[in-house]
C-alpha cells in the first residue's frame, strides 16, 4: 500500500465536512470542524462479504460499496460517512473519487444523482442532463461567463429540502473540460491542470454558490439534424423516463436499494420541474450562442409564467405549446 498524508486536511463540497488523508484537489478548502465524511488511507479487501450486486469493477450491499481499478487502487465506501483508500500503486486516485466514488456515498446518503452540470439563474438553480461528451460542462462554463453562478459539474445531487422543495446541492469550485472545449470557449489550457494519460483539464470557478438551492428548470442536451437549435418540452411521464435514464451510476443506486427519499425526488421532479430536450446540430452552435439561447428560453418561460400567474387570466385555459 502506498499513498501519503500529504494532502491530508479539510474540504468541502455537496454541503458536506470532509477530512481527508488523500489530497482532494478538485475540491474546496474547509475550516477543521466535525466532519460528515472521513476519508482514510487503509487497506481494502478484494470482494465484500455479502454483496448484493456483482460487476467486473465493483461491488455493493446495502450502505457498502467496493471499485476496484485494477492495479492501481481500490475504494471501499461504507454508511455515507466514511471512504477508503488502498494504493497498489503511485496513482492520482482523485479522479476516481470524484466520480464514481463519491456518487456512491451520495447515493447512501439518500440523494438523487443526475449527470447534470448546474448553474443559477435569477430564478434558481438550472440543470443541464447529458450523457458523456455531450457537452453538459462546456455550456455549463459558457453560462458562467454571462454571469450566472455555478454550482455542480457533471454529477448534481439532489434531495427535497427541508421547506418541502426540490433542492441541489452545491458541488466543487472547479469543470473538468476536455481540450476541444477549451478551443471553443476560447481559453488557454497552458495554465490549468490536467491528469496524465487523459485529455482532462481543471478550470477553476469563483463564482460558486455555497448554498443548497432550488431548481427551477432542466435542460436535457440532445443531437439533432438540424442547423437550427430547438426546445422540446416534455410531459412529467416523459421526464421521469429521462430522469432514470440520466441518473448518475444508476446501477449503484438499484443495487442500494432505490430509498423513500431518492424515489421522492425523482417523482417530485417529473411533476414540479419545467424540463425541456435541447436539440441541436452539436458542431454548429458555439457554447457562447448556445448559452444565450438558454438564457432567452429562461428569460421568456419566466415572463409567461409570470403573466399565466397574474389574477386577470386566472379564468384563461391555453393550450401549451410542445416546443417553443
Amino acid at each position: 500500500m502506498t499513498g501519503s498524508l500529504e494532502g491530508a486536511g479539510y474540504y468541502s463540497a455537496y454541503g458536506l465536512l470532509i477530512y481527508s488523508e488523500v489530497a482532494l484537489s478538485h475540491f474546496g478548502s474547509a475550516k477543521p470542524g466535525q466532519p460528515d465524511v472521513v476519508v482514510r488511507i487503509d487497506s481494502v479487501p478484494p470482494n465484500l462479504p455479502t454483496p448484493k450486486r456483482v460487476s467486473n469493477h465493483w461491488q455493493a450491499a446495502p450502505d457498502d460499496f467496493l471499485l476496484s481499478v485494477p492495479n492501481k487502487c481500490r475504494f471501499r465506501v461504507m454508511g455515507g460517512n466514511e471512504i477508503l483508500v488502498e494504493y497498489l500503486d503511485d496513482e492520482d486516485v482523485t479522479v476516481y473519487i470524484v466520480s464514481s466514488v463519491w456518487t456512491a456515498l451520495l447515493q447512501q446518503r439518500g440523494f438523487l444523482t443526475l449527470h447534470a452540470s448546474t448553474v443559477m439563474s435569477s430564478n434558481g438553480a438550472v440543470l443541464i442532463l447529458g450523457h458523456s461528451g455531450a457537452g453538459k460542462s462546456t455550456l455549463a462554463a459558457a453560462l458562467t461567463f454571462q454571469g450566472l453562478d455555478f454550482l455542480t459539474d457533471d454529477v448534481a445531487a439532489v434531495r427535497i429540502g427541508t421547506g418541502g422543495r426540490l433542492e441541489v446541492m452545491p458541488g466543487y469550485p472547479c469543470l473538468r473540460l476536455s481540450g476541444n472545449a477549451f478551443e471553443q470557449l476560447e481559453l488557454s489550457t497552458e495554465s490549468v491542470h490536467t491528469r496524465d494519460g487523459i485529455e482532462k483539464y481543471l478550470l477553476p470557478v469563483k463564482n460558486l454558490t455555497m448554498d443548497p438551492q432550488p431548481i427551477s428548470r432542466a435542460y436535457i442536451l440532445s443531437k439533432a439534424h438540424s442547423a437550427i437549435p430547438d426546445f422540446a418540452k416534455l410531459k412529467p411521464a416523459e421526464v421521469l423516463e429521462k430522469l432514470l435514464r440520466f441518473t448518475h451510476r444508476r446501477r449503484y443506486m438499484e443495487a442500494f436499494g432505490v430509498s423513500k427519499m431518492q424515489f421522492q425526488s425523482l417523482t417530485a421532479f417529473s411533476r414540479e420541474v419545467p424540463t425541456a430536450v435541447l436539440r441541436r446540430y452539436p458542431m454548429n452552435v458555439a457554447p457562447k450562442n448556445l448559452a444565450s439561447l438558454i438564457r432567452k428560453h429562461l428569460d421568456n418561460e419566466f415572463q409567461n409564467h409570470v403573466h399565466s400567474s397574474h389574477p386577470a387570466n386566472c379564468g384563461a385555459v391555453n393550450a401549451e405549446p410542445e416546443s417553443a
